[in-house]
C-alpha cells in the first residue's frame, strides 16, 4: 500500500508537458539547422544526414504521411517529376520531422523546398515569429482554415518565400496533416 503522503508527490514526479515556447524554438532551430541552403534535396538530405536525421517512410495517417501523399498526388497530376524525402532526429528534435521536397518539370522550371513538421505544435505568438525572423510576417487564415504567418523573400535562407502554418483538426487543411508546419520554397530554373 502507497503512504498517503506519496500520493501528494506523484504530480510532481509526473513528466511535465513541454511549454509551448520551448517547443516552438526548438522547432524554429530545427529549421534555422536543416532550411538555411536550399540547393537541392540531395544536398538538403547529406546535410540532414550528417546532423544525424534518419530516413524513414511515415504512417500514411500521420501528418508527415498525409503531406507526402498529397504532394505525391499532385505531382502525378501535374506530370512533374517528384523527389521528397522525411527524416526524423529524435535525440535532437523529439517527434518533429524533415520534408525535403523537388519538383522538376519538363521545361525546366522547378523548386526545392525544405519543412518542419511538429504534429503536436500549437499556433505560434506572432510576436515570437517576428522576433525569430527579424520583421513581422504576413498573418491571414487561409480558406482551407489553416492560419499562416509568410514571409515573402524567404527568412534567413535564399528562398522566394518562408511560411508558418498552424492546422487545427478538423478544418480542411487538416488533409495535409495537422499541427506546425515551418517552410521555404526557392523556385529553380
Amino acid at each position: 500500500m502507497i503512504p498517503y503522503f506519496a500520493l501528494a508527490l506523484l504530480p510532481l514526479l509526473a513528466p511535465s508537458p513541454v511549454d509551448p515556447d520551448t517547443r516552438l524554438d526548438v522547432t524554429l532551430a530545427a529549421f534555422d539547422a536543416q532550411c538555411a541552403l536550399l540547393d537541392s534535396v540531395d544536398g538538403l538530405a547529406a546535410r540532414a544526414e550528417t546532423a544525424e536525421w534518419a530516413a524513414f517512410t511515415p504512417d500514411a495517417d500521420s501528418s508527415a504521411g498525409k503531406l507526402l501523399t498529397i504532394t505525391q498526388n499532385a505531382a502525378e497530376k501535374s506530370g512533374v517529376a517528384l523527389d521528397a524525402r522525411t527524416f526524423r532526429n529524435v535525440a535532437a528534435y523529439g517527434d518533429r520531422v524533415l520534408f525535403l521536397a523537388q519538383v522538376s518539370a519538363t521545361a525546366g522550371a522547378g523548386s526545392v523546398e525544405c519543412r518542419i513538421l511538429d504534429e503536436t505544435g500549437s499556433a505560434p505568438d506572432v510576436e515570437a515569429l517576428t522576433q525569430w525572423a527579424g520583421r513581422a510576417p504576413q498573418v491571414r487564415t487561409l480558406p482551407s482554415g489553416a492560419a499562416s504567418w509568410f514571409w515573402p523573400g524567404g527568412v534567413r535562407v535564399d528562398a522566394n518565400f518562408t511560411v508558418a502554418l498552424h492546422v487545427e483538426p478538423g478544418t480542411s487543411a487538416a488533409q495535409g496533416g495537422v499541427g506546425l508546419q515551418i517552410a521555404s520554397a526557392r523556385v529553380t530554373r
